[in-house]
């Protein structure tokens, strides 16, 4: 399948859990998509699966773009502000659909158009 078009590779953390905070690392379907579909790198490529991470570590990564997903944990708008608190006003946090990072299958058909889109909105930024 052929990656989207990019404008530039944003650094990314995919969050899919809080308490403790868990993103998607290499060896990932969701780094998969990221990396290889939208155009995104992935912060967190250098660790495994779905680790546990602190907000400190994730500070550190110094990501442009940080992505809550809606599932396995439903992160809300009251998240974005608790991370903002902790990484400022210069990284982007958005809340995601987890569905068409992570479900592979049949909705991939709509997967595709949903991360066109958005890579299109994060490039705009």
């Amino acid at each position: 399948m052929p990656a989207l078009p990019t404008q530039r590779r944003l650094r990314v953390a995919y969050l899919i859990w809080r308490n403790p905070y868990m993103v998607a690392a290499n060896d990932t379907f969701i780094q998969d998509m990221m990396t290889n579909i939208v155009g995104l790198d992935n912060v967190f490529a250098h660790l495994s699966r779905y680790p546990v991470v602190t907000l400190p570590q994730l500070a550190a990564e110094r990501p442009d773009l940080v992505l809550l997903s809606s599932e396995p944990y439903p992160f809300r708008e009251r998240h974005i502000a608790e991370l903002r608190e902790i990484l400022g006003s210069a990284v982007r946090i958005e809340l995601t659909d987890g569905e068409m990072w992570s479900w592979y299958g049949s909705r991939l058909l709509q997967a595709i158009p949903y991360l066109s889109m958005l890579r299109k909105v994060w490039g705009s930024a």
